[in-house]
């Protein structure tokens, strides 16, 4: 699975991708959270995506492949803990089903989003508890707590988890255990509140405190109110149905599974912990009603736990009547039979995949593909000195041509939607465009660039219609045309060309003052 993820490296980014990128640049840029660049995530997702631009460089490329590593690394972590658990049968097919829900292209499992990241720390956390809980050693269960607060302050979602965990190791070292264990409560609470303090610290540090409440609670609180539930439901319905598309069979056998731990376990803190864990995999689908397909990402973890439960009982069920030698190797096996069977009938995600059929069955018509192919052209044009403006929720761009965001606004609904500081925001994006005069301006002209919905504001988008029409010159246009390859149009023939389709992006280069 390694390898099928690695040929979707060097496709084209996504636009939350491009955001993240941005924020961690930005931090390692020495700019600050939440002043130098916005965001309605906590500190977290700044921290991890620094690391990797750190470490894998600030490119798609290197992006995609840190999460073919983590991915990797969570599938060898999900085995190491069905193994203590179950045995090398659960821990074998825990992995395998974890890499292939956490691949699965209909939850955007090639891009590299917070969701996939988080999945991995998670299973992190869990091996530490699970070490602790086994060896009685406080430091592992401190670790568990603080590098789960770690995933919950990455993206808000797994606060759903952090609670399921929490009440789970509550039930059993307060009522299960034969003797009440509040140390190892009290050591989980201090790993969890330390990761915490250290986390919040440099925002608190740097005055930066009141913006973050504002993008983390208010603003947060705006965007996941704005869908009402009956809408949400059409989109719940439309979109569970496309991300079981990939691997149906599995969810079925997951979940199957997980109803059999529920049933079978022996210990009450397994039965509710597993309860409240899928109960939290739900509830983290549900902010926002929206139901986006990489929210679904977050039941790969339960979910391969779940099918391996079922492996394991069914080789249990069967060697207890009859004595099967290689038992487990044969039900192995059969599972793994069913992987392929997935493969083959989605050939065309595993060997050689096409980056514009993927991205245009995934992401319908966004300008993904042809970014990077202006990315790539922009490249060769820019000078070190010179810089890009963005028009739209394309930050993408910037890591293709290895350049940091000039402007802490990179997401364009910030900009539209109507909230206490979008007036200010507008006004300042406006005055550092006039007072900067950056030599290069991409323009998206693609509504989810500008997330034009009811309510938004278009004042933004005329004012920057514009802007490039005076003393800038068109040098490069991408002519999204429905049921077409892209069409790109670069040099002095983008100057004339027009249009044929209502949805482009331009790059326009500045030709005087």
């Amino acid at each position: 699975m390694a390898n099928v993820a690695s040929q979707y490296t060097d496709f084209g980014l996504d636009r939350d991708e491009g955001t993240y990128m941005n924020l961690g640049e930005v931090l390692r840029d020495g700019g600050e959270m939440y002043k130098d660049a916005y965001s309605f995530k906590p500190p977290a997702i700044f921290y991890s995506y620094a690391a990797i631009n750190t470490i894998f460089g600030f490119s798609g490329s290197g992006l995609r492949w840190s999460l073919v590593i983590a991915n990797a690394f969570g599938a060898f972590l999900l085995f190491l803990f069905g193994y203590r658990w179950r045995g090398p049968l659960f821990g074998c097919v825990a992995a395998l089903a974890y890499t292939f829900f956490a691949f699965n292209p209909y939850v955007f499992g090639f891009a590299a989003l917070a969701e996939s990241y988080q999945n991995v720390i998670a299973i992190v956390a869990a091996v530490c508890l699970q070490h602790g809980f086994i060896k009685k050693n406080a430091w592992f269960i401190f670790a568990g707590g603080a590098i789960l607060t770690y995933a919950v302050l990455f993206k808000q979602n797994l606060i759903f988890l952090y609670g399921a965990i929490s009440i789970g190791l509550a039930c059993y070292y307060l009522i299960e255990s034969k003797v009440r264990d509040w140390k190892s409560i009290l050591v989980f609470i201090g790993g969890s509140a330390l990761s915490a303090l250290l986390i919040y610290l440099p925002v608190i540090v740097q005055g930066n405190f009141e913006n973050m409440i504002y993008w983390n609670f208010t603003y947060s609180s705006l965007y996941t109110s704005s869908i009402p539930w009956e809408q949400g439901q059409t989109y719940m319905k439309n979109f569970f149905n496309f991300v079981t598309k990939f691997n149906k069979w599995m969810w079925v056998v997951g979940f199957v599974g997980v109803m059999i731990a529920l049933v079978m376990s022996k210990r009450w803190s397994i039965k509710l912990t597993m309860l409240l864990v899928l109960i939290a995999s739900i509830a983290s689908v549900f902010p926002g009603y929206r139901f986006y397909p990489h929210y679904w990402s977050y039941f790969s973890p339960i979910l391969a736990v779940g099918c391996a439960y079922l492996t394991y009982m069914l080789s249990w069920l069967i060697m207890k009547y009859l004595k099967i030698k290689f038992l487990e190797l044969g039900i192995l096996l059969l599972f793994i039979g069913g992987l392929f069977y997935t493969k083959n009938q989605h050939e065309t995600f595993f060997d050689a995949p096409n980056e514009l059929q993927v991205n245009r069955r995934m992401y319908g018509d966004n300008p993904f593909t042809e970014n990077r192919y202006l990315g790539e052209y922009l490249k060769k044009q820019i000078n070190k000195g010179d810089e890009l403006l963005i028009f739209g929720s394309e930050p993408e761009m910037y890591a293709y041509i290895e350049k940091l965001t000039p402007t802490p606004y990179m997401f364009f609904a910030h900009l539209t939607k109507p909230h206490d500081r979008r007036d200010a925001m507008v006004a300042d994006l406006q005055q550092w465009a006039i007072n900067n005069k950056p030599k290069y301006v991409y323009f998206s002209n693609h509504p989810f660039s500008w997330l034009m919905t009811t309510g938004a504001s278009q004042d933004l988008y005329r004012w920057a219609t514009g802007y490039v029409s005076q003393n800038h010159k068109v040098i490069g246009v991408a002519d999204i045309i429905p049921g077409q390859a892209p069409k790109l149009i670069l040099g002095d023939q983008a100057a004339s060309y027009q249009t044929q389709s209502q949805k482009w992006v331009k790059i326009y280069e500045r030709v005087g003052d």
